[in-house]
């Protein structure tokens, strides 16, 4: 599992910035990062991407709905403060693809955002303090 930990005085600067409640802030970060994550997903059949699967404070198992971006905003949205917001790829060869094989190389497509996620969290402060 990989974890975006966003120190506490980054946090509270981005939410000054955006001038917004820190329920409100995470929730559209998470949402602004869960997209990123499935634009990054390739695509060959679709299967990949449609295998994303989050829950709130308990690890997805992907049974029993669709999965996807929109499953995963549907979690983002009931997030509450102090809730850890777990997303999966349910996909039996996204390991594969993430980090690559002997005969493929890696894609790298979750660990390639989760870098990213400052830059992300910066452009969702400036989205909301724009919106105003």
């Amino acid at each position: 599992m990989l974890t975006v930990n966003i120190k506490q005085a980054d946090f509270d600067r981005l939410i000054k910035k955006a001038k917004t409640s820190p329920k409100a802030f995470a929730m559209e970060f998470v949402q602004d990062l869960v997209s990123e994550v499935i634009k990054a997903t390739p695509v060959r059949t679709g299967f990949l991407r449609a295998s994303w699967f989050a829950e709130i404070n308990d690890e997805p198992s992907g049974a029993g709905g669709a999965g996807g971006e929109g499953a995963m905003m549907a979690a983002a949205v009931n997030m509450k403060p102090g809730d850890r917001f777990i997303a999966v790829n349910t996909a039996a060869y996204a390991a594969f693809v993430e980090f690559g094989t002997r005969k493929m190389s890696p894609r790298a497509f979750v660990r390639g955002t989760v870098a990213r996620a400052a830059a992300i969290a910066e452009a969702t402060a400036q989205r909301i303090k724009s919106r105003g």
